[in-house]
């Protein structure tokens, strides 16, 4: 599991509860133990209800940070672009990601490429694997290209 992008997912709502002890096992195989760590990591599908407390607790005693709102955004774009790229992430599943958080980045990042093929793929049934191409050809050519000053 991707830290990173586990905890950008928490702080802009995307990360389901029941993720929270996957996240757990992550930190845990990081070298990260507590109490909190240890608890969450044993719950079976968790909702936030139950587990936010030991889930910001576990992050805490890790020594890690959540991620602001606008930070977490750019993580997602991304680690999303990123797994794009190298084929770790499904063509329309990191188009849509992208797509859901298009009224929060379009002000800072031009990401209007993945919206139009991911409505392309929705549209166009038979053409779906010459879209999909172009999603990963598309998430090549932006990896790396996210200014920091844009967070």
């Amino acid at each position: 599991m991707n830290l990173r992008l586990a905890l950008a997912e928490y702080a802009i709502g995307h990360l389901p509860g029941e993720s929270a002890p996957d996240v757990a096992m992550a930190l845990l195989e990081a070298g990260h133990d507590s109490p909190a760590v240890s608890v969450l990591a044993s719950m079976r599908a968790p909702t936030w209800r139950d587990a936010r407390e030991l889930f910001e607790d576990s992050v805490a005693a890790a020594r890690l940070r959540i991620p602001t709102v606008v930070e977490a955004q750019k993580i997602v774009l991304e680690e999303t672009v990123a797994g794009l790229a190298d084929g770790s992430i499904e063509p329309r599943r990191g188009a849509g990601t992208i797509w859901s958080l298009w009224h929060d980045l379009e002000d800072r990042f031009d990401v209007s490429g993945f919206i139009g093929l991911a409505d392309e793929w929705d549209d166009h049934p038979g053409d779906r694997n010459a879209i999909e191409a172009q999603i990963v050809a598309y998430a090549r050519e932006l990896r790396g290209k996210f200014p920091e000053a844009a967070v």
